[in-house]
C-alpha cells in the first residue's frame, strides 16, 4: 500500500483565534520576542505563543524581527 499524504493549506490566524479542535494547520505572522535553544516566543499584537523548533530551524530567527510560522 502506498503512503498517502494530504496537502492541507495553512490558514492564516491570529494567535488568539487558533482552535486546536478545528485547526489542523495554521500560519501566524508576528514579532519574535525572545529565543532559547529549542523555542522562541512570538507576538502577533493580540497574543503570544511559544514556538518549538530545533536549532537548524531557528538559524534565521532573530529577536525583534517579523517571521511567518506554519504548522
Amino acid at each position: 500500500m502506498a503512503y498517502q499524504t494530504q496537502n492541507i493549506c495553512a490558514i492564516e490566524r491570529k494567535i488568539k483565534e487558533i482552535n486546536p479542535e478545528t485547526d489542523s494547520k495554521v500560519r501566524v505572522i508576528g514579532t519574535v520576542l525572545s529565543k532559547t535553544e529549542n523555542a522562541f516566543m512570538l507576538d502577533d499584537g493580540e497574543g503570544t505563543v511559544q514556538i518549538l523548533a530545533d536549532s537548524k530551524a531557528q538559524q534565521n530567527v532573530v529577536e525583534r524581527k517579523i517571521v511567518c510560522v506554519m504548522g
